[in-house]
């Protein structure tokens, strides 16, 4: 099962807030080979400047440093964008997850923000609680 993580998601485990538990034990499932774990590169930088901000340089530098070693890091290109663009309801990340875990044939994509992915993602979003539950089904 191959699941693209929201950003967001990734930022709930290691700041511990919102439903960081399921955050976490989906971050596991991707280190434990349960399900294969994507971001996108752009991803990357946003969560890198945030844990900057909060954490400091040196603990989010070894952050990303695990993340990339345990998630395929996607490489997002003007084509990308172009299409992204034009799916583009009012959140660009939103709209470049959509694209990307559709080229990268994803079963899930993992993100509290269900809402605003429904009407431009052909993959079905999952709040991570429900990506666990149907991993612990198969």
């Amino acid at each position: 099962m191959k699941i693209l993580f929201d950003s967001e998601v990734i930022l709930d485990a290691v700041l511990m807030r919102g439903d960081y538990t399921s955050a976490r034990e989906l971050i596991r499932a991707v280190g434990a080979e349960k399900v294969d774990g994507i971001i996108l590169a752009n991803s990357t930088v946003y969560i890198s400047k945030t844990l900057q901000k909060i954490l400091g340089g040196d603990i989010s530098k070894r952050i990303i440093m695990d993340l990339m070693a345990l998630f395929e890091v996607i490489s997002v290109d003007k084509d990308i964008c172009e299409e992204a663009l034009s799916i583009l309801d009012d959140d660009f990340e939103k709209a470049l997850m959509a694209v990307c875990a559709k080229r990268e044939k994803a079963d899930y994509v993992v993100s509290e923000d269900v809402e605003s992915m429904k009407d431009i993602s052909a993959v079905s979003t999952k709040k991570p609680y429900e990506i666990l539950k149907i991993i612990s089904a198969v």
